[in-house]
């Protein structure tokens, strides 16, 4: 953006929802058995093509023959109960994920229940050589979160079967079987208000480029920034775009009260002020991409009420004392 204007990336609602769900398996970690390029790896793929309307157009439901990981992992055989015999009779990755992708269109926003089917899915079609475009940045609906956020508080998190029984829907069939999974998920999207579905979710599998540097969400209550792929953690903050904070009402650029610290060795926190509308918090979470010895943040920014600075100001003044007694002892040597 020119003369340092916010540009907001929104969802653009497809023709169709595709609410999957996928089972896994995976080596054995305690024997060293896990394949680094794909930890996971698909056996059954379940999904519901669903309208704008929450009309169910079609579904979608396949297994999957292993070829990287050929006995089932304890656990997965204890939550699906498919016997390999079955899978080695279904045909290979490279097969299914294309029929998938061809089932699913190109006009359409992937539904899951919790972040991880998304990048499962991603690593597999990149492992096996299955082309598919991918937007970028690839919004999509994590309906357990919308879940919490309209029945919770927005921070638990429930299981799916927990959910199911909570919102009194009929179970006619077993959990951890991908189409029930995710025909499962698909009565609790259609049981969510639109102002829920208001919070969608950027999936981290694929970041912003070089050229990009930053994505810009804004959420109303809150504004989300996502950075491209640095070397260092410092790298990060060092960019401008990230280390300065605005208004999420005005845009304008925040007055500084406690600058950026960090508080665990994996986020940074900070406190900024806007004239007009009141003292807001910043929130920098940073994460690795082990396979490219890469970090990238994910900064948010909030309203922040009384208690909220008050425990900020009390990180803070931890904070400080820590450096303190750092310098001190360093000095002392």
């Amino acid at each position: 953006p020119k003369g340092g204007k916010q540009v907001f990336l929104k969802m653009v609602h497809p023709d169709f929802y595709i609410v999957f769900d996928l089972e896994w398996n995976q080596g054995n970690v305690h024997q060293h058995t896990s394949c680094k390029e794909l930890p996971f790896e698909i056996i059954e793929i379940g999904a519901v093509k669903v309208d704008p309307k929450g009309q169910v157009i079609s579904s979608f439901s396949r297994f999957i023959r292993p070829s990287v990981y050929q006995k089932i992992n304890s656990y997965t055989q204890q939550l699906t109960h498919v016997p390999m015999e079955q899978l080695q009779q279904a045909s290979d990755a490279r097969k299914v994920l294309a029929d998938f992708f061809a089932w699913c269109g190109t006009s359409v926003c992937f539904c899951s229940w919790g972040s991880g089917d998304l990048e499962v899915l991603q690593q597999n079609a990149r492992y096996f050589g299955v082309s598919y475009t991918f937007a970028r940045p690839l919004l999509y609906y994590d309906v357990q979160k919308l879940h919490s956020i309209q029945f919770l508080d927005g921070k638990q998190r429930h299981s799916l079967e927990a959910a199911v029984q909570e919102l009194g829907f009929p179970i006619d069939i077993a959990f951890h079987r991908a189409l029930a999974d995710a025909r499962y998920t698909t009565w609790i999207w259609n049981a969510l208000l639109e102002q829920t579905k208001a919070f969608f979710s950027v999936d981290y599998e694929q970041l912003p480029t070089k050229r990009q540097s930053l994505w810009e969400f804004d959420f109303g209550c809150y504004q989300k920034y996502v950075t491209r792929l640095y070397r260092t953690k410092q790298d990060i903050l060092r960019d401008p775009k990230i280390f300065e904070n605005r208004c999420i009402v005005c845009g304008q650029k925040l007055q500084t009260i406690i600058p950026w610290f960090m508080v665990q060795r994996k986020l940074g926190l900070c406190l900024g002020l806007c004239l007009v509308h009141g003292k807001q918090q910043g929130k920098l979470r940073f994460r690795q991409k082990m396979e490219k010895k890469s970090y990238y943040g994910i900064k948010t920014i909030k309203a922040a009420d009384d208690k909220r600075q008050e425990i900020l100001a009390a990180k803070y003044e931890m904070f400080v004392q820590s450096q303190q007694e750092k310098r001190e002892k360093h000095a002392s040597k």
